[in-house]
């Protein structure tokens, strides 16, 4: 059902005045560079371990169940203002990350317990990788 506004932002101004406007069509902007944001569908990078570069053009959710350790340092074709968000499925004795990234609090410890998932969230300052785990996923 329609409501008749599609292609329409209402703009709430300082004074307190509602106002509709249309919004601008993509050639309004001209010679701006915006990064994507794909969050589906889940691109799958298998089954393995060792050192992993995702590729943020595949989707900013990826998945990977590790048979071995992880070492995971950035992006495939970086570019600021990217983000990742990474769901490591893993067995028991992969618990631990090697990166160059700063973790948030230092934690760089997966939950090793069979059957959990962890979700490492990324964010690519345009020199500095920004990391987060939310651990134990069951």
């Amino acid at each position: 059902m329609s409501n008749g506004l599609e292609g329409q932002v209402l703009t709430a101004h300082t004074s307190g005045q509602l106002t509709w406007s249309t919004i601008p069509s993509p050639s309004t902007f001209t010679g701006v560079s915006l990064v994507g944001y794909n969050e589906g569908p889940c691109y799958d990078l298998g089954t393995f371990g060792g050192t992993i570069a995702p590729d943020v053009t595949n989707g900013n959710v990826q998945k990977i169940t590790l048979n071995s350790a992880l070492t995971f340092n950035g992006f495939t074709n970086p570019i600021s203002g990217q983000s990742l968000t990474l769901i490591i499925y893993g067995g028991t004795s992969y618990t631990s990350i090697t990166s160059t990234m700063k973790f948030a609090g230092g934690v760089k410890t997966l939950t090793g317990t069979a059957g959990c998932i962890d979700i490492l969230s990324v964010y690519f300052d345009g020199t500095t990788y920004f990391a987060s785990i939310n651990k134990g996923f069951a």
